[in-house]
């Protein structure tokens, strides 16, 4: 496929954000274009680079990767606290 000439309805085709082409774009599309990976394969780790690029500029920078550091902690934190029981005078007075 490399040493064919390359078509260009194919290259546009692999634009997904409509800003051109980019590095990954091209490497991405080709790979799933030549049936060597599937879409399915490389969607899950396209969905974890959203979830790490907080800011949305579609670079990983270390202000994205520590604010997804800190919401992680904040998540495990919140999983391991206790839910409180409703007390037992509360629940009579209730009754």
């Amino acid at each position: 496929m490399l040493k064919r000439r390359l078509d260009p309805d194919l290259i546009t085709s692999l634009d997904k954000d409509g800003g051109g082409v980019d590095k990954t774009e091209f490497v991405v599309g080709m790979l799933v274009k030549l049936e060597l990976v599937g879409q399915e394969d490389v969607e899950p780790y396209l969905k974890q680079f959203a979830k790490l690029d907080v800011d949305g500029s579609g670079v990983l920078t270390s202000k994205d990767l520590e604010a997804a550091a800190l919401a992680m902690e904040a998540k495990v934190a919140e999983m391991n606290t206790p839910i409180e029981e409703p007390s037992v005078a509360g629940a009579r007075s209730r009754a």
